[in-house]
């Protein structure tokens, strides 16, 4: 019953940070409108399988989704290397966070360039 409980705290959170991520994709940003990147919003549905996997009883399922979804979250505000550490823990957690590694990457390569992308990756393999 404890371990149902973390879930819980841990779903909402998740939820919180998806419509966050989801509003910043769209451009939906309080006080200043910006670009819509909707090379982002593309990605992140092709990773819409994540959503989901806060609901399985495995427990460092939900920990992994949560470091994902905090550096993605962080990334488009442009806290690079933060987003990167963050998914490196994520990588180190459960290794099926790798799956969004490559997407992580081209939306980096698209932002920041490819030598911040090719940096960012080597760093989550390092952690």
């Amino acid at each position: 019953h404890n371990m149902s409980d973390v879930h819980v705290v841990l779903d909402i959170f998740r939820m919180w940070l998806l419509v966050r991520i989801y509003k910043r994709a769209y451009g939906a940003v309080r006080g200043h409108p910006s670009k819509r990147k909707m090379y982002v919003f593309c990605l992140l549905m092709l990773q819409a399988k994540y959503k989901f996997v806060g609901i399985t009883h495995q427990f460092n399922d939900c920990f992994m989704m949560i470091f994902c979804l905090m550096a993605i979250h962080l990334w488009q505000y442009g806290y690079l290397w933060v987003s990167a550490t963050l998914l490196g823990v994520a990588v180190n957690i459960k290794m099926s966070a790798l799956l969004m590694v490559p997407g992580y990457a081209l939306t980096v390569a698209f932002e920041a360039g490819l030598i911040r992308a090719i940096l960012s990756v080597a760093l989550i393999i390092a952690l």
